[in-house]
Formats: structure tokens, C-alpha cells, sequence
């Protein structure tokens, strides 16, 4: 069997970043394959301050309150370690709670909680990005931020693709998995699926991918990079 000889990071570059200093070198070239662009929405007028509490799903809402030096003294409920790490940060620990680190677990603690001692609450979310919150938990919303859909791969990913040398791939979203399927489709390189293991962040993101030829699909119970660690270092393993 061929071995593995190179993984694919399918996440916004400061994201990338992040993940390829947390699964490590693995002796394997780490590339960041791009299928979105985070624009940062300009300052706008709000209503923010008037909100007693904030609900944050992605540390890219912090880089707008950060960017525009907006550091507000509500509560703050957030999911992911990482966003709670860049949340305390910027505001005093006793304010930001962290609930879990998916929407899903966001979801259940609102569902679950006593709306009222929240206050009024307002979600600061990306555009294109769904906002269950507000029908689930009737928050008002605010866009902080973009994510622009890239039309295309980059040219060294595609060199690589076009190798047939067998690889790793990453999916953090849904969302990232229908760009790349688009992609794919229009530059005609469903061929070159076999030679690839994709590792999704979580099992609704896998099965986004079960109908396509991959060499293997694996995906995290527990959706956590160490989680993404492991199953990458199983794969290189094996082979």
C-alpha cells in the first residue's frame, strides 16, 4: 500500500495555523488548502452595548469586537477552547463561559438554561453562517464577519492532487465540503478521489462526504483536534 505523503488542511489561515501547530509535523508536509477567505465586516452602527449578553460560536466574531476595539463588558457564552482562551484574553475570566464545542452543545445549554438570567442576548455570527440560534433561542443576530468562497484550489494543491500521491484531508464544516465538491466537479477531479483519506470534524460532516470515492472516510466522536490528531497518526500508521 502507497504510503501517506501529505495532509491537507481545509481551514481559514489563521485556523490552519492553529491546527498545524496542534497535530504536529508528523514528518509529513502540512498544506493549507484555503476554501474560504474571512473578510472582517467595516464598523458599523449597533446596538451591541445594549445586550447583556453575547453569544459567540467562532473566535472570528472576538477578531471583530477586537478589531474595532470594541471591549464591551457583557457576558459572554461561547463554545471551543480556543475561543474561550482568546476570550479571556480580551474581558475579565468571570464573564466568559464556555459551554461546549459545538453549536450543538450551545444549542442544549441555552434550551436548557433560564433564558432570563441571560438577559437580552444577541448572537454575533458570520454571513452564510446559519443562525439556529435565533429560531432555536430567539436571539437577535449581527454580522461580524464573511466567509468568501474560494473559486479554486491553489496551484501547488492541485500539483499534488494531480501526483496521484496519496493523501490526508481535513474538513472542519459542511459548508467547506460543498466548496470543495463544487470545485472538484468544475476542474474535473473526481478521479483523483481514491487516493485520498478525509478525516471529518464531526459525523454530520462525514456523512457530507459518503457518497464520494475516497480511499477511507473517518470522523471524530468528539469533535476536538486531539480527536483529528489521533485519527491522522492512525492513518499514517496503518500504511
Amino acid at each position: 500500500m502507497n504510503k501517506i505523503d501529505y495532509i491537507l488542511i481545509t481551514r481559514p489561515y489563521e485556523d490552519f495555523i492553529r491546527t498545524k501547530e496542534e497535530i504536529g509535523s508528523m514528518n509529513l508536509p502540512i498544506y493549507h488548502l484555503p476554501l474560504t477567505e474571512i473578510i472582517i465586516n467595516p464598523i458599523r452602527e449597533s446596538n451591541i452595548l445594549n445586550y447583556d449578553t453575547i453569544i459567540i460560536t467562532s473566535h472570528k466574531s472576538l477578531d471583530y469586537l477586537k478589531h474595532h476595539n470594541l471591549l464591551l463588558n457583557q457576558n459572554i457564552i461561547l463554545i471551543g477552547e480556543y475561543s474561550y482562551q482568546k476570550a479571556i484574553e480580551l474581558y475579565s475570566s468571570n464573564k466568559v463561559k464556555k459551554v461546549g464545542d459545538t453549536s450543538k452543545d450551545l444549542i442544549k445549554f441555552l434550551k436548557e438554561s433560564n433564558r432570563q438570567k441571560f438577559g437580552r442576548t444577541i448572537y454575533i455570527r458570520g454571513k452564510n453562517i446559519t443562525n439556529d440560534l435565533v429560531t432555536d433561542f430567539y436571539s437577535d443576530d449581527f454580522l461580524a464577519y464573511e466567509a468568501k468562497e474560494k473559486k479554486d484550489f491553489p496551484a501547488e494543491i492541485k500539483d499534488l492532487i494531480y501526483s496521484e500521491k496519496s493523501g490526508i484531508i481535513t474538513f472542519f464544516s459542511k459548508r467547506n465540503v460543498k466548496i470543495f465538491e463544487k470545485i472538484i466537479i468544475d476542474n474535473s477531479l473526481e478521479r483523483f478521489l481514491p487516493n485520498l483519506f478525509a478525516v471529518a470534524f464531526s459525523k454530520e460532516i462525514g456523512q457530507e462526504l459518503i457518497k464520494h470515492p475516497l480511499q477511507k472516510l473517518v470522523w471524530c466522536n468528539t469533535p476536538n483536534l486531539n480527536e483529528v490528531k489521533k485519527i491522522i497518526n492512525e492513518i499514517v500508521a496503518s500504511k
